[in-house]
This record gives structure tokens, sequence and C-alpha cells, in this order.
């Protein structure tokens, strides 16, 4: 099996050819069209794999299986770089894969418990704790996680102290009154809130029962 990196493009551009087949049926008129994908890599890996993430400083492509264990770089001509499979035993084991991406040319992997692991070249190289007990209560399909200076940047997780179901009624109220992105000084340990929804927000309300994902423009695929 082949993967192409283009979905996107070529589902946008099936949905196009679609609806103007129905307009042929309707006014009777033969028309002609030609497409051309762009922007795509082929990589030559047996699976089903998504992509997670790119790495602009090193133009490599960041995929990651369904079961969220096994992960591939793949360069901008389709070379699968690096593969690494997170174990849930022995050394660096992660016990669930919270999500995946790019800080600073590595791979950091969300753990349920101890921050983030970062790897390079599959090989676990540093740690970045979250200085208070957390969980995690999705799979982040999109990490977000950034440094600048002696700050690195993440989405806040849930913290243990507040001990609410997601099933409960307060949950998506209390979880948007809190920050959506959270600083770390890596030379104090310490964290502080970089960015609050605003006052203005309807998700504040309490009737938005869901989880904001955040985009960073400079790192959209």
């Amino acid at each position: 099996m082949r993967l192409f990196f283009g979905q996107i493009i070529g589902s946008i551009l099936t949905l196009s050819v679609c609806s103007c087949g129905e307009k042929k049926q309707a006014d009777n008129t033969s028309s002609t069209f030609s497409f051309q994908l762009t922007d795509s890599i082929q990589v030559d890996y047996l699976g089903d794999m998504r992509l997670i993430d790119y790495d602009e400083q090193q133009d490599k492509y960041l995929i990651l299986d369904n079961a969220n264990r096994i992960y591939l770089e793949v360069s901008g001509s389709g070379e699968i770089v690096n593969k690494n499979e997170l174990s849930s035993d022995g050394l660096n084991a992660v016990s669930y894969v919270s999500g995946l991406g790019y800080l600073d040319s590595k791979v950091a992997v969300l753990t349920p418990t101890d921050g983030y692991y970062l790897f390079q070249n599959t090989t676990k190289v540093d740690e970045i704790a979250i200085p208070y007990p957390y969980r995690t209560v999705v799979f982040y399909d999109k990490l977000g996680i950034f440094s600048e200076g002696d700050r690195i940047y993440f989405q806040k997780p849930w913290p243990s102290s507040m001990d609410m179901s997601m099933n409960n009624w307060g949950f998506y109220e209390a979880l948007y009154e809190l920050p959506i992105i959270e600083s770390l000084d890596t030379t104090k340990a310490d964290t502080m809130a970089a960015l609050r929804l605003p006052e203005s927000s309807a998700f504040l309300d309490g009737r938005v029962d869901g989880i904001v994902y955040l985009v960073i423009p400079s790192l959209m695929m």
C-alpha cells in the first residue's frame, strides 16, 4: 500500500467533479475537466497512517498509525527517515500516547503523567515535566507545542486537582475557564497562563460540549 499526502485536495477535487457532473446532466452540455494534484508525497509503507505534523526546518513530515503507537518521519521526497514504535513496557515506556508533534525538530510525545518525552532519531533525548499532577482527556490530533526563548508553550492539560468527570454537566464550562495555552519557564519549572478565551467567547456559556483543538498558523500542513 502506498500513502498519499494530498488527500484533502483530492477529496475537494472529487467533490468538484461530481458537482459539475450533476450540472452536466441538468443542462445537457458537454464539458472537459482536468486537474493536477500538487503538494503531495508518496510514501512506500504498508499500513494505515495519518499526517500529524510538519517540521519546516528539516522538511520532515510526522505520520502516525491508527493505534497511536508507530510513527514515521518522512522527508519531503517521501523517504522514511525514522520509524519508531512507542512501547508500553520497558525503558521509556509510554502507557498511552496523548498526542505527538514537533518541538524544535524533535518528536514530542505527550504522556498521561510524565509530561512530554522528546525523541530524536527514535531515541529519547529529553523530558519536559509538567510541574503539577494532570490528566489528559482526549488525543490531541494537533499538539501545538512550541518554544520561544526559555519558555515552552503547550495546551494546558486538565489538572488532577479539578476532580470532575467529562460526563459532569459543568465539565466543559470549567475547562474553558482554564487557560487554553500555558507556558513553562524551563529555568524555573514554573508555569503561567499564556492565553485565555475572551470574555465574549461563546464557549464560556457552558453550552458547548467539545474540545477546542489549537491550530498554529506557522505549523499548518
